[in-house]
């Protein structure tokens, strides 16, 4: 029996329970009152409470946040920018362990192998301010898991079901969560199914759709207050799944998570907490052009990446002191090929190795300490530095690469480091926070060692450099809050200066591979770059029902050598109306940008014309017996408009007119 069938009978099983959970933690859109360069979404509601799409993926979450743009070159699995720089520039990680996609083409993002379901919390950090985890740019992103809860011997449960009429969408999902004094166990399941959606006016996008499961465990275990077990695994699995901006599709995209640890309370006098991880991940990704037509040959693409790592973290308070001392580590082993299928009877088919089989070896030690001067001033240092060992382990692949570099080595070793320094200012109406930092990293695989990779955007192939220099940034964030009982008002400004920014330069002296590349680029290095930032946001509370909110983000990149970078946001808002009211919600939402004036034509980048959108939703929650439902629906593009956006790889349009319909259910015995 095949992982496909065994998922969907997985499915059909628990979505035919009775009994269901409440899921403890969903995201809602709480600020920390003390991090303020951080946003983090917090599960403080529950599913389908306050949010205009319940049944959102995490994609179109973290595509709300100011200081998050998310690349599409499809429906699924979009590609995160934090602050105007690409994902080898952020730090992403899921519960603090590395995770790496196996795609060439970054069309399998960590972000793409976890569902709403799978997460407490999402923190986006900028700069450096939350690097506990690794080396990291422009800043991080750590998707934090469930866990589940201690407490009095009882059963809970959830149910869902959603539909989306543009590109025929199902959703439909489940979990249950046990709890007792000793132990809790956390389990839930989420299935989706959708076909090619259409853009404003009706046109067909094709090779759209996507199919994806996904199923997760966490348990909990203690024998006294003081000494606890966890574990987690998750399973990932999507297939068939359409890009229509690029040239070839995936066959499969899996990751199998897993990690166990120990948690001590107060283990030695003075350590407030100390926890231990060990986790490993399999992530498997196949892309190929099987689906589609009129081309002269066929090819696929698979690559695999295998991490084992561990966390290891002591909490310390002492007087005004808030001491944390981490080290984490781990070792992943990445490889991509390639398969090039002849078209003609009794001939050879083309193999070569895209990623040339790289082991990388990484250690980690950061250490944090808060210092509380007064109630309302308080200063963050950190600092952190990481030992990485690379190697190119595969004879064949480092010979590929000796072809372009006959002096390279088969490793290196690189030195990675950090630091940080917040002021704030903390008050009953008000906070502000001024955040500067320093940070290295290092080339990605891709940089340092890809060999002839397609970009469908720019159409050139892309080869890597592994006498790449490490990446530097200093970079300044300042944020500021203001609320009152009728008024939350945030406002945010980040500069980054990089040095050594990496980026590929056209080579004419080699040939491209591919068929329609337009030629060849080598990864080569600016003296510098500058990246610049602003996003503002405020909620007024103009009666106990009624709500209006608006947000404001924009970025601008620069580089002398080559002038604006690509991918830069042009002014975008969103501006809404909310009315709650006896278990009602509507909301009426207007989503929109400028026109992209500040592009690079040489990087495939085009003009963009403004755009405003509309949409509507609306729920109401009720009660079965003793038992709580949720019915949202909504209108998404309302006018069925047609519109691309900065974010849309190779201009693509987006999704027209959508009707969307969430039914959630929750039990508790």
């Amino acid at each position: 029996m095949n992982t496909k069938m065994i998922m969907k009978i997985l499915v059909l099983c628990i979505c035919n329970m009775c009994l269901f959970q409440k899921l403890h933690a969903q995201l809602s859109d709480s600020l920390p009152s003390v991090q303020l360069n951080e946003v983090t979404i917090v599960s403080k509601q529950s599913l389908g409470e306050r949010m205009k799409k319940p049944l959102s993926n995490v994609d179109e979450y973290l595509n709300r946040l100011p200081n998050v743009q998310m690349i599409r070159r499809g429906a699924y699995a979009w590609e995160p920018f934090v602050n105007g720089l690409s994902m080898e520039r952020s730090d992403i990680t899921i519960d603090g362990m590395h995770i790496f996609g196996a795609c060439t083409d970054k069309m399998d993002p960590v972000t793409s192998y976890v569902e709403l379901m799978n997460l407490k919390k999402i923190r986006v950090s900028n700069g450096q301010m939350g690097s506990a985890y690794g080396p990291t740019l422009a800043g991080t992103m750590n998707l934090e898991l469930q866990q589940p809860n201690f407490g009095e011997k009882k059963m809970k449960g959830i149910s869902f079901a959603g539909y989306e009429t543009n590109n025929r969408q199902k959703i439909v999902g489940s979990g249950i969560d046990y709890t007792s004094p000793k132990a809790a166990i956390l389990a839930n399941i989420t299935f989706r199914n959708a076909s090619d959606y259409h853009a404003g006016g009706g046109k067909q996008i094709a090779h759209s759709q996507f199919t994806k499961y996904n199923a997760s465990i966490y348990g909990r275990f203690k024998w006294d207050d003081q000494h606890q077990l966890q574990f987690n695994w998750i399973y990932d699995h999507a297939d068939h799944v359409g890009y229509p901006a690029l040239p070839m599709d995936v066959k499969l995209a899996r990751a199998m998570i897993f990690s166990a640890g120990y948690i001590s309370y107060h283990p030695w006098k003075g350590i407030h907490q100390w926890q231990t991880k060990l986790y490993y991940n399999d992530v498997k990704h196949i892309m190929d052009d099987i689906d589609r037509s009129n081309l002269d040959m066929h090819m696929t693409m698979p690559g695999w990446t295998h991490t084992a790592g561990f966390i290891s973290q002591i909490m310390h308070i002492e007087g005004v002191h808030h001491w944390n001392i981490q080290a984490n580590g781990y070792f992943n082993q990445s490889l991509a090929e390639m398969i090039m299928y002849s078209d003609s009877s009794g001939g050879n088919n083309m193999f070569m190795l895209m990623w040339p089989g790289v082991n990388i070896y990484n250690m980690d030690v950061f250490v944090q300490d808060s210092l509380l001067l007064n109630k309302n001033w308080y200063i963050s240092f950190s600092g952190g530095i990481t030992a990485q060992h690379q190697q190119v382990y595969d004879s064949r692949g480092f010979s590929e690469l000796r072809i372009f570099y006959p002096n390279a080595k088969k490793s290196q070793m690189r030195w990675l480091k950090r630091g940080n320094i917040t002021f704030n200012d903390v008050h009953e109406d008000w906070q502000i926070a001024l955040n500067a930092g320093y940070g290295e990293r290092a080339p990605s695989i891709s940089e340092a060692y890809g060999i002839y990779l397609f970009n469908s955007f720019d159409k050139y192939d892309y080869i890597g450099n592994p006498f790449l220099k490490n990446e530097r940034s200093i970079n300044l964030f300042l944020n500021a809050q203001y609320r009152t009982k009728r008024l939350s008002f945030e406002w945010q400004m980040g500069l980054q200066k990089i040095k050594n920014y990496i980026i590929g330069l056209m080579d004419t002296t080699l040939t491209p591979m591919s068929k329609y590349a337009a030629g060849v680029r080598v990864y080569h290095q600016l003296p510098h770059a500058t990246i610049w930032n602003s996003s503002a946001s405020a909620n007024v509370y103009i009666t106990d029902e009624w709500i209006w909110n608006l947000s404001l983000s924009f970025s601008r990149g620069t580089s002398k050598a080559i002038g604006n970078l690509p991918f830069q946001q042009p002014l975008s808002y969103t501006s809404g109306i909310s009315f709650f009211k006896n278990g009602y919600q509507v909301d009426l939402t207007a989503i929109g940008a400028n026109r992209l004036r500040y592009f690079n034509k040489q990087y495939g980048e085009t003009p963009v014309p403004a755009y405003i959108i509309l949409n509507l939703s609306g729920s109401k929650e009720f009660h079965l017996q003793q038992h709580r439902c949720v019915l949202k629906l909504g209108i998404e593009n309302i006018l069925d408009r047609r519109y691309t956006t900065f974010a849309n790889w190779d201009r693509i349009p987006q999704m027209g007119r959508n009707i969307f319909f969430n039914l959630i259910y929750y039990y508790s015995d």
